[in-house]
């Protein structure tokens, strides 16, 4: 009966997205120290906007803006040139990471479109 409860509940849980194991470790869980990309770490450069235009984030996190949602050409670039994604590009594959080693306000813009599109990343 016990096997059937816990096939019961891992079958609820894979569909839900989770794995389920009979070791005491969760599944996925490892001690690499390479931080997994999250919606909360992903900034989605859209059409005309970058969103979210504001994250907070610790020190240590790595930034990926996403190129997916959009069919115009922009890059990242911070006012301080510290980040910066190269030329600008409308490829949908396009990914850009970035990790803040340093606390701080971070301001950036496409170059394409200046200030009209920008954002800022604060790290604490």
């Amino acid at each position: 009966m016990k096997h059937l409860n816990l096939a019961a509940i891992c079958a609820v849980l894979v569909l839900g997205g989770v794995a389920c194991s009979k070791d005491a470790t969760p599944a996925g869980d490892d001690t690499s120290s390479e931080e997994p990309i999250t919606a909360e770490n992903v900034v989605s450069v859209v059409d005309s906007a970058f969103e979210p235009n504001a994250l907070s984030v610790a020190v240590g996190t790595t930034v990926t803006w996403d190129w997916s949602d959009t069919t115009l050409p922009h890059n990242v670039v911070s006012s301080d040139g510290t980040i910066d994604s190269g030329e600008s590009t409308a490829d949908p594959d396009t990914e850009f990471t970035y990790t803040f080693e340093t606390a701080g306000t971070f301001d950036y813009m496409c170059e394409v479109h200046g200030t009209a599109m920008a954002g800022t990343i604060t790290v604490a």
